[in-house]
């Protein structure tokens, strides 16, 4: 059974929990000579409900990538929602090329004034911290890797490869997934990500079987994620 069938099932089992507690509840309430059955339905209810709240969390994907990929990570995180979504899951992919994940640029603070040495190294501690804070409230982190971003080395990137490497150690229910844009980079995985098994997007198969397997894991290790309209 798909694990969006899984899901809706769930939350119609649930919704008929409710609404015969509701019921009964209800009932209990104008028959005054019941008030031990209003104590014992109300505790069901309330446990139905935080049942029912469970799965309220969008999916959080960290989609790390070069500056110089920007365009690609855009489209590249399209295709991640599309994925989850066709495997009832509601997602939100966290991409530093999008606007409104952008960290504010040291020369948009600064304001045409001059830039101490000190303040450079405040801005990178502040850019730091709120990667780490992205990376470590996301459940699944994708790095996406070309040609241009091997060439670029970027230390930034790297930093979001530690730190997610560490996350993903921590936790079984955390993902890491290095993609790549063609089978010929695989090889060339950097170091601290080439222990997570990579995923060549340019084959449609590789790429379903891993979105399946992501679907799969987050279902079976029951993380608390959102499952979509069917």
């Amino acid at each position: 059974m798909a694990i969006h069938q899984v899901r809706t099932i769930r939350k119609v089992v649930l919704s008929l929990i409710i609404g015969v507690a509701l019921v009964l509840t209800a009932l209990a309430a104008l028959v005054a000579r019941w008030p031990a059955l209003a104590l014992i339905i109300l505790p069901i209810l309330l446990l139905a409900f935080l049942l029912w709240r469970r799965g309220s969390t969008p999916v959080k994907v960290f989609l790390s990538h070069s500056g110089l990929d920007g365009d690609l990570a855009k489209a590249f995180g399209r295709q991640i929602k599309r994925e989850l979504r066709e495997r009832g899951l509601t997602s939100v992919v966290f991409n530093t090329s999008e606007p409104e994940h952008r960290f504010a640029e040291l020369a948009a603070r600064a304001k045409d004034r001059p830039i101490g040495a000190d303040e450079v190294k405040a801005y990178e501690r502040d850019l730091a911290r709120y990667l780490k804070d992205h990376i470590y409230s996301s459940h699944l982190y994708f790095l996406l890797i070309t040609r241009q971003s091997i060439s670029a080395n970027s230390q930034w990137v790297e930093g979001e490869i530690l730190m997610a490497a560490d996350r993903a150690r921590q936790s079984i229910a955390v993902l890491f997934y290095p993609f790549v844009t063609d089978s010929s980079l695989l090889p060339l995985i950097p170091v601290r990500a080439n222990r997570f098994n990579g995923v060549d997007l340019s084959d449609d198969a590789v790429v379903k079987k891993a979105f399946d397997d992501i679907a799969s894991i987050l279902n079976n290790h029951h993380v608390d994620v959102q499952a979509s309209s069917p």
